[in-house]
């Protein structure tokens, strides 16, 4: 009778919890932000598709029983030799299966067997890309090319550049910072940084950054303004907004053309996340715990700070005193008959 009833549970639709997933769990549970329930909706909605245009098995037939390891295994393949997909995005998808299986295990301990048997299938192996960052010199060059500029807005433009580097912080991250964030009158200066899935940390700032910052400060600020004012803003209609992302990538991508054209030696791009990247490099490199550099980047996953950590050069005790589009949908594939109709199922199950 045990066995029977376990059937039962197994043969549940595979998406009857998809929904709560994306909606509630992801969002709310764990407080993710929408682009990893995104991303999640995206990796479900392959899977589907995978089941119907493949394996010719309907949504509204597709049961937790069906979605054995070789089955897995077939989806992975599929991505690899039909799709031609890369690697890193066969395992983003394959992993958010294995998280859905997790949480409808946790939901239901007769799917159990099913996650975990599931979640034996092998991840790709990624090659390890070596990404560019900036030399030393390039990057002084870098903070300092503000200065060659007379504008009403070098100063905050150097002061961007400076904290961007310093506290190796995202570039949303540094676009969100309010005055109510900036701790610079005490001894150990800090800056609190609101970062992915709302989870804040503190990142020290260095003695420079802190004069840069008070500077700034003293000049675009007022006294008597409001504790959310935005750290670095614009004006639009005479009301004060943060600024944006993209205003931000426009200041790093300006000094660097002017640099280039001046016979400075850098990439052929740059970019903000560049900074966060040869500031993390340099810092494992200087012989900076990796662990404390997870900390300073924010990095829930040790696995993540290591694509930083390229083999360091010298011993070095006092690195951190020195110094260290929006989403765009992939187009819908051409609807066939029945595909309609599934795509419509799909939707009550919160994917496409």
């Amino acid at each position: 009778m045990k066995k029977a009833k376990k059937d039962i549970k197994t043969k549940e639709l595979f998406f009857s919890k998809s929904m709560d997933f994306l909606e509630v769990h992801i969002p709310l549970q764990r407080g993710q932000s929408p682009n990893t329930s995104v991303s999640y909706r995206k990796s479900l909605t392959s899977f589907r598709k995978f089941a119907f245009e493949v394996k010719n098995i309907s949504i509204t037939k597709f049961c937790f029983a069906d979605c054995t390891y070789d089955f897995v295994l077939d989806y992975s393949s599929y991505m690899q030799n039909v799709q031609h997909l890369k690697a890193s995005t066969i395992n983003s998808r394959l992993a958010a299966l294995k998280a859905y299986l997790k949480y409808a295990a946790a939901m239901d301990i007769s799917l159990e067997q099913i996650y975990l048997t599931v979640n034996k299938v092998p991840f790709l192996t990624v090659p390890v890309l070596r990404r560019p960052t900036i030399s030393q010199d390039s990057m002084k060059a870098m903070l300092e090319a503000p200065t060659q500029v007379t504008t009403s807005i070098s100063l905050r433009d150097q002061t961007f550049l400076v904290t961007l580097f310093d506290t190796a912080v995202r570039i949303g991250e540094l676009v969100k910072i309010s005055m109510a964030d900036l701790y610079l009158d005490i001894s150990e200066p800090y800056i609190v940084i609101h970062g992915k899935g709302n989870k804040e940390r503190q990142v020290g700032v260095s003695d420079d950054t802190v004069d840069f910052l008070r500077k700034y400060i003293e000049t675009t600020h007022s006294e008597d303004e409001s504790s959310d004012t935005p750290l670095f803003y614009v004006r639009y209609k005479g009301e004060i907004h943060h600024m944006t992302e993209r205003n931000g990538e426009r200041i790093v991508k300006k000094y660097a053309e002017m640099l280039r054209e001046a016979g400075v030696d850098l990439p052929e791009t740059v970019y903000p996340h560049m900074f966060r990247r040869t500031r993390a490099t340099g810092m494992y490199q200087d012989d900076v715990d990796i662990e404390m550099v997870a900390r300073l980047l924010g990095h829930a996953q040790l696995e993540t700070t290591k694509k930083y950590a390229y083999n360091s050069t010298k011993q070095l005790r006092s690195a951190m005193e020195r110094g260290g589009r929006p989403a765009i949908n992939e187009p819908e594939e051409a609807l066939y008959e029945g595909a309609d109709k599934e795509a419509a199922f799909a939707r009550k199950f919160g994917i496409r």
